[in-house]
């Protein structure tokens, strides 16, 4: 009479083991599913350019996918377009040469799931604007304004690379040369960022000059400044030459003569050259045009504003030079800068009392000018008597309305009482410093105000005239605009720098292109910039 109960026990028992076992696995397949799912979100979404102002993103299903999975693409954490089931989409409209942060939600079940992780693309730029210039019969030259985020540029012939170059700041211009003579070109252009190639600009039809029987050379060794020689084949029955110089008449020789000198010429221009063959008859054939940049002019050089510590060396502006070199006790040279700065303070190096040479050069593509005249500076003795002390560090109060007399007029920066217990650089950009000039200086401040041992102290960028336009600055700089009751008033396109100490105390005042300021300049106008930083104290002191 009992084995019907023994049997029942059994049997609830192995039931109760059962659903212990399904319990078991369901957790199991639970966890598995929950693994799984934390796989999928940790992997990024595929993202294809199509254009730089279009992408494609693609990624993979859910694992635990129904019929009411759906995804939606997040870019820089704004949802874009509508949901889809599908596992791509394609995103238009985006900004040409913008960073893009790309994600993907998953929505289940109507909740959020999860969020991808980040994939960031760089859209491709927009192409440049360009002009032709200097057409002769086998060359022209090609200047484009400057692509934000591009780092170099293609120039085409129909579907033909034909030339490249690398990003250079306002030097955006070639000369293309190797062409046949009146051929028919078709010019585009595109820009080159990390994120793609651009679009092709616009075509500009370039045709090229037809090209005369007659040879003509111009050797690179006589180019001067003011005069180059130009050399030709002897024509069989030629009665003279004409030299045109800029298309106009310039000297008329001989039949037995192959060559002349063009002498007169302004300093650094560039002019064409061609040669016309004369005989009873008139002219008979022309030369092809030749374009000759000459050498710049020497520059006339001055020095002021001599201390123990520093001096200013100022130059005339050269024609036609794409930049100036410094040269210190010889050919030694200290200074490579651009062509829009004529003046460079003097602070590397310097040992009071001593006497130093220096002089200047104006550069272009053809070469060297002569040396300017050269400068002797006699640096002043040390006021402490010691040659390894730091300079004096004179004092104005920052936040009044003095005006310093000086070479130019300008206001003391008012700024809010909060900044007296902060070190601040103020860098004022002259009216005359405009577009991309004005946009490089202003890069090169960023940069600057980046550097690890400027951390602590602030940058204040003041505008005169326009205002550049930055998504994101560094924590330490804080644009400005003048007000026009400030009458600012900085001559030419040097900005002017101020260093401020702590408690609103100006230091020193310069006036020099941001890309060739260094730490050391900080350090000798506000050295407690550094004094926790023994390391670099020492090194700034050797």
């Amino acid at each position: 009479m009992k084995k019907p109960v023994l049997n029942q026990l059994n049997t609830s028992l192995l039931l109760f083991l059962l659903m212990i076992g399904i319990i078991v696995l369901s957790g199991t397949i639970l966890m598995a599913e929950d693994n799984e799912d934390d796989n999928y979100f940790n992997q990024k979404p595929v993202v294809r350019p199509i254009s730089n102002k279009s992408i494609e993103v693609k990624w993979n299903c859910f694992p635990s996918s129904n019929e009411t999975t759906h995804y939606q693409v997040l870019l820089d954490h704004v949802y874009y377009g509508h949901s889809t089931k599908g596992f791509s989409q394609v995103c238009n409209n985006l900004t040409p040469g913008s960073k893009v942060e790309v994600r993907v939600v998953t929505f289940n079940k109507g909740d959020f799931r999860g969020i991808s992780t980040l994939t960031e693309i760089l859209m491709a730029p927009n192409p440049p604007d360009f002009i032709t210039y200097d057409v002769a019969t086998t060359s022209f030259g090609i200047l484009w304004s400057g692509v934000n985020t591009a780092t170099s540029y293609k120039i085409y012939n129909n579907q033909d690379l034909i030339a490249s170059k690398t990003e250079s700041g306002t030097n955006n211009r070639m000369l293309l040369s190797g062409f046949q003579p009146g051929e028919t070109l078709n010019i585009t252009m595109t820009s080159i960022n990390a994120g793609g190639e651009s679009p092709k600009s616009a075509v500009k039809v370039v045709q090229l000059l037809p090209v005369a029987s007659l040879t003509m050379t111009i050797p690179n060794s006589s180019i001067t400044s003011t005069s180059f020689k130009v050399k030709w084949t002897k024509q069989e029955y030629a009665s003279g030459y004409r030299i045109l110089v800029n298309d106009e008449s310039f000297a008329t020789v001989n039949s037995d003569q192959d060559e002349y000198t063009v002498s007169g010429l302004n300093a650094g221009t560039t002019v064409s050259v061609k040669i016309a063959v004369m005989n009873s008859a008139g002219e008979d054939a022309t030369s092809e045009s030749i374009i000759v940049q000459l050498k710049p002019d020497a520059p006339i050089l001055t020095a002021t504003d001599i201390s123990s510590y520093s001096c200013t060396l100022t130059w005339s502006v050269a024609n036609g030079a794409n930049n100036y070199k410094v040269f210190e006790n010889g050919d030694n040279a200290i200074y490579n800068v651009p062509s829009t700065i004529t003046n460079v303070t003097i602070t590397e190096n310097v040992i009071p009392g001593a006497t130093f040479h220096y002089k200047v050069r104006a550069v272009n593509d053809i070469g060297e000018s002569e040396d300017s005249n050269i400068v002797e500076v006699t640096f002043l003795p040390s006021t402490s008597g010691s040659e390894n002390a730091d300079p004096p560090t004179p004092s104005a109060p920052l936040f009044t309305n003095r005006v310093i007399s000086s070479s130019f007029n300008i206001p003391d920066a008012r700024f809010s009482d909060s900044l007296k217990e902060k070190m601040v650089i103020a860098v004022y950009f002259p009216k005359e410093l405009t577009g991309a000039e004005l946009e490089l200086e202003e890069e090169y401040l960023e940069s600057f105000a980046e550097t690890p041992e400027l951390s602590n102290i602030r940058f204040y960028a003041i505008f005169t005239n326009e205002l550049v336009k930055r998504d994101k600055l560094p924590e330490n700089v804080k644009f400005k605009k003048a007000k026009p009751t400030d009458k600012l008033i900085i001559p030419g396109k040097i900005p002017v720098v101020r260093f401020y100490a702590q408690g609103g105390i100006l230091r020193s005042e310069i006036l020099i292109s941001i890309p060739i300021m260094t730490v050391m300049d900080v350090y000798k106008a506000l050295p407690e910039a550094m004094e926790k930083r023994s390391s670099l104290t020492h090194l700034y002191h050797e």
